[in-house]
């Protein structure tokens, strides 16, 4: 892993718990209930400050659905050792049923509180963006994004995620396509060797 502006971010720890699975899946929920909802997560350091984060990207189930235990240890204080925690997700937030603008009032903060995270106050910026992310649902005849889904979030820190922002096009143009979104995470809320931790989603 390399860290974007010079390269300054490698990998402390290969996953949360210092151990890479030897089987079964990586799932933050059910997949013979929710479909597969996958997740990745590596400690990384931030070399010249020796700063550590915990970075999850993943997708969450639709319409609040339970989380496993797994997932939740993952994240938890077990895992990611009480460390900030950026999130690069897919939330899924609310339900469809609920309408579109449902997604944009559930914050980070408030997903996590509903499955007992604990992960604190979170730095999530999406849910102020005009522009949202989700989906190019051809076959369901809605082209346009409809749904604020897509995060990066930064949790359990004093940091922030500023200028965030949804790319305007869907790059491939393929039925349920997300927009792609980037962002600047300063982990104490101040730039890490005069250069913030850009995250390009």
């Amino acid at each position: 892993v390399a860290g974007l502006g010079g390269g300054h971010f490698t990998p402390d720890i290969p996953l949360p718990g210092g151990k890479g699975p030897t089987s079964g899946s990586m799932c933050v929920a059910d997949p013979a209930v929710e479909g597969e909802r996958g997740y990745a997560a590596a400690v990384l350091k931030h070399m010249p400050s020796g700063q550590e984060v915990c970075v999850i990207a993943g997708t969450f189930p639709h319409c609040y659905g339970a989380w496993l235990p797994q997932f939740l240890d993952d994240v938890g204080p077990a895992g990611c050792r009480g460390l900030p925690l950026l999130f690069i997700v897919d939330t899924n937030a609310a339900c469809e049923f609920e309408g579109p603008l449902a997604s944009k009032g559930i914050s980070m903060q408030e997903i996590g509180k509903n499955h007992s995270a604990g992960w604190g106050a979170c730095s999530d910026p999406a849910v102020a963006s005009p522009e949202p992310t989700c989906c190019h649902d051809i076959s369901k005849g809605h082209p346009e994004a409809r749904y604020w889904y897509d995060r990066t979030a930064l949790c359990n820190s004093k940091g922030l995620v500023e200028q965030f922002r949804v790319h305007s096009d869907f790059v491939c143009g393929t039925d349920v396509e997300h927009k792609y979104t980037s962002a600047v995470v300063r982990l104490d809320g101040g730039s890490l060797d005069d250069r913030p931790f850009a995250v390009y989603v």
